[in-house]
């Protein structure tokens, strides 16, 4: 019955499959996310009866998100009271990153383990075919 797939293989394959799925789902419930860092920065406003107009004054503190666009760093302004929104956004984003990674690291030993099994993948389709005649491990 299974000439070409040992059973261990077949399950290698149903053990990968089921991973990146339960990734695939992890992915799914991704939120709100956004990349950067947040930086805290000054400024001086510009009107010269305001402290921040003094020598040696600092200047208003405020956070900015911070992050690379076409190879040029972008800051954007964020509020205090968006602070810790802000925050879990970039963890999300990190979040994001990883599963990222990890889905594909999965997809690839899956792809692997079919080989193995002697399964081959349709373009466009997403159910295995055995390369015997039809038969799936």
């Amino acid at each position: 019955m299974f000439a070409n797939c040992g059973v261990l293989l077949c399950y290698g394959v149903i053990d990968e499959q089921h991973v990146r799925d339960e990734l695939r789902d992890e992915l799914a419930s991704i939120g709100d996310c956004r990349p950067g860092v947040l930086v805290e920065m000054t400024r001086k406003c510009g009107k010269p009866t305001c402290h921040c107009a003094r020598e040696g004054d600092p200047g208003h503190p405020g956070w900015a998100l911070s992050r690379m666009v076409g190879g040029k760093r972008v800051n954007r302004g964020i509020p205090v009271p968006a602070l810790e929104q802000t925050r879990a956004q970039i963890a999300e984003h990190a979040r994001f990153k990883e599963l990222c990674g990890r889905f594909v690291e999965a997809s690839e030993e899956l792809c692997r383990a079919r080989l193995k099994a002697g399964q081959i993948q349709r373009p466009g389709r997403n159910t295995p075919t055995s390369l015997i005649a039809g038969m799936y491990c």
